[in-house]
């Protein structure tokens, strides 16, 4: 350290200015630093989230065991499938009546749905189907005609019971406009 002459003058305002400057510059330092980790530790919490997530997709996908389907009934319950002739459909068809489900089939093509339903006799004889072709595409059919209508139902067994019939509701009679009245003349 220097040693000061002995007739020299400190001037101690000087000095304070000049560290109250440096401690407002360390103060504004700080406060930047003090941001950017606050902002990188939420960025650590943020890519550490969607690891886990990625982590519990994995598990639940390929490790841990799906849903008992025993949980949405005993055996011999009905069960409805859409789409049940292709694809995912019919794979589920085919489980749930490993499992002992009836099934009631629904889809557009009707052989497929006959060969889907002979597919799962064979697989369980105790299953019961039903099979129903249904196409939203098709018009509706025409009303039956009265002179056309048959003295009993036909009959429908509950192993293949298959009908086609498209599913667009029929339009319904609008109501007729009110009547006005006539002024009196």
């Amino acid at each position: 350290m220097d040693e000061l002459p002995e007739g020299a003058k400190i001037d101690f305002t000087a000095a304070m200015n000049s560290g109250q400057f440096a401690a407002n510059r360390f103060r504004g330092q700080t406060v930047v630093l003090v941001l950017v980790f606050v902002l990188a530790f939420y960025g650590l919490i943020l890519v550490l989230a969607k690891i886990f997530s990625f982590i519990r997709l994995i598990f639940s996908l390929f490790i841990l065991p799906g849903t008992p389907l025993r949980q949405f009934g005993p055996p011999g319950s009905w069960a409805i499938i859409t789409g049940a002739s292709d694809g995912i459909g019919k794979e589920f068809a085919l489980q749930l009546a490993r499992q002992n489900f009836n099934l009631v089939l629904l889809s557009r093509t009707a052989s497929k749905l006959e060969a889907l339903a002979h597919e799962i006799r064979t697989l369980n004889p105790a299953i019961r189907t039903l099979t129903h072709a249904i196409d939203f595409s098709l018009p509706p059919p025409p009303p039956p005609s009265p002179s056309s209508t048959p003295s009993s139902p036909p009959s429908t067994s509950p192993s293949s019971s298959t009908t086609s019939a498209p599913a667009t509701p029929s339009p319904s009679p609008s109501p007729s406009p009110p009547k006005k009245n006539s002024p009196p003349s």
